[in-house]
């Protein structure tokens, strides 16, 4: 996919999304609540599994994915663990990917997974300091031509434990075979789908850290930085930029080659807001969204607002240089939460080219490749055209 490409998906006019409210009974409610807990869901693979397995050799075959991560997450003997900590704590895992994986998916194997067939964590590195991340991170920077160094951070949804949402991210980057630089970060998340206003509050109480997290990467060798946010992970990306905004912390804004948010479950007027107080945005700036998302639009009718995760784009939203991207045609990503990561189809065409494309932003000629190799073009239907 070259430059212009990239230009005619940009150019595309976002259609305008009315929402109709349904403003449920009492009893009804009850129903909804109980159905929004069970769809909800989605936004992790439903697994018991909260810790990180005991580290077992790799097995041959098996492709290992090195991830840096950082978290507020209070630390754990194995891991770590749903309580929230003062403190950014900093690591490296690397994970293993089977020989047998299945794009989009997460082969897990509980408490004594067979390297052959599951994924697997095999070497766990936890720094001691903030400085300690920083030298190790530019020991493995130093190793890659510059012009490559574009480090990927990753921030997890709701009802994710430490072990989903890790191994979610390795599958993505094995997947769409993202640059070597990756970073996860981990907010507490309870991983129970019962906990979703406690998901909410340890979003906002995660600001600090993954500025904290930002600002040391820029501060790194990576020469650029893109960030992805995932349902209430894109809700903690935007308030830490508009945090950073506020601080008038200018050096972010050099390495920030773009950002990508996935399902967001923001409230569209108040995301309206966020950027206005972050601005100016970096670019480019995508939301992968969909109307026909189950998780977002139970969220809306609950909240009696339409979530930014479930428009194409509306006019009060076309000025703010935001391309929406409609995944709603998408058949095989199961609910529909999670479609760039999950989905084989979207998989396949975004892979297909190799190579990182070129997006011009004005008159900015930096390079911005993950989640759009291979898009030869994403119409604003929904409906994937190969070119």
């Amino acid at each position: 996919m070259n430059g212009a490409t990239l230009r005619n998906v940009a150019q595309f006019q976002p259609r305008a999304f009315a929402c109709r409210i349904i403003r449920p009974n009492f009893v009804s409610l009850a129903c909804l609540i109980l159905c929004s807990c069970l769809v909800l869901a989605a936004c992790s693979d439903q697994q018991p599994l909260g810790l990180i397995t005991k580290q077992i050799p790799a097995e041959s075959g098996a492709t290992v994915e090195q991830i840096f991560i950082a978290t507020n997450r209070m630390s754990l003997a194995n891991g770590f663990g749903t309580a929230r900590s003062a403190q950014t704590k900093f690591g490296k895992y690397d994970i293993s990917i089977p020989p047998n994986h299945s794009a989009g998916q997460i082969e897990w194997g509980g408490d004594q997974p067979d390297p052959a067939k599951h994924f697997a964590t095999v070497a766990q590195t936890t720094y001691q300091n903030q400085s300690a991340f920083q030298t190790a991170f530019d020991r493995k920077a130093g190793t890659i031509p510059k012009s490559d160094r574009e480090v990927v951070v990753f921030v997890h949804g709701y009802n994710t434990t430490f072990a989903e949402g890790l191994f979610r991210f390795a599958q993505i980057k094995h997947d769409l075979k993202l640059p070597a630089l990756t970073l996860h970060y981990a907010w507490p998340s309870t991983g129970r789908i019962r906990d979703y206003a406690r998901d909410r509050d340890s979003v906002l109480f995660a600001r600090d850290s993954l500025e904290q997290t930002l600002l040391a990467l820029t501060d790194s060798s990576a020469e650029r930085i893109v960030v992805v946010g995932h349902s209430l992970g894109a809700f903690l990306v935007i308030e830490t930029l508009r945090q950073i905004s506020h601080k008038q912390r200018g050096r972010l804004r050099d390495k920030l080659a773009g950002v990508i948010l996935i399902s967001p479950d923001i409230d569209a007027e108040l995301f309206r807001q966020q950027v206005r107080d972050a601005a100016p945005l970096p670019q480019p700036f995508v939301v992968f969204s969909s109307p026909k998302d189950n998780a977002l639009r139970l969220s809306g009718l609950l909240t009696g607002k339409p979530r930014l995760g479930s428009l194409t784009g509306t006019p009060q939203l076309a000025d703010l240089g935001i391309t929406f991207i409609d995944v709603s045609a998408i058949s095989d990503a199961g609910s529909g939460h999670l479609v760039p990561a999950t989905s084989p189809t979207v998989l396949n065409l975004i892979r297909g080219m190799g190579q990182t494309i070129e997006a011009v932003a004005g008159d900015d000629d930096r390079f911005f490749g993950p989640f759009h190799r291979g898009v030869n073009r994403l119409n604003e239907t929904g409906q994937l055209v190969d070119r």
